[in-house]
């Protein structure tokens, strides 16, 4: 990059065609640099979405996982009837930050 201001900077604008190509080669590989940078955000950005998703999935199984125990320790007609309410409102729960965590990738993607 220095080389190139150098040579801008002594050259005299006789051979201006040169010039004219060196820069706009410079400017080329400059936008690729970017595009990488871009692409490399956007990868990081997918990582980020998939590893909170991936927590979302183990809480739920652990939730459900003690959900289960609690039915198998205490065998009485109440305590399941709560599990089954539990169990419900997880779910309720888990399917609505699905959707945010769908509705928040595909926005992504739209940017």
């Amino acid at each position: 990059m220095q080389t190139m201001a150098e040579l801008h900077s002594f050259r005299p604008y006789v051979d201006q065609e040169k010039s004219g190509k060196d820069t706009s080669k410079w400017v080329e590989n400059l936008a690729e640099k970017k595009m990488m940078m871009m692409m490399m955000m956007m990868m990081m950005m997918m990582m980020m979405m998939m590893m909170m998703m991936m927590m979302m999935m183990m809480m739920t199984i652990i939730i459900i996982t003690i959900a289960i125990i609690m039915k198998t320790k205490k065998v009485k007609k109440k305590t399941t009837r709560n599990v089954k309410k539990m169990k419900n409102k997880v779910m309720i729960k888990i399917k609505k930050v699905y959707r945010m965590t769908l509705v928040k990738t595909k926005k992504m993607m739209k940017k």
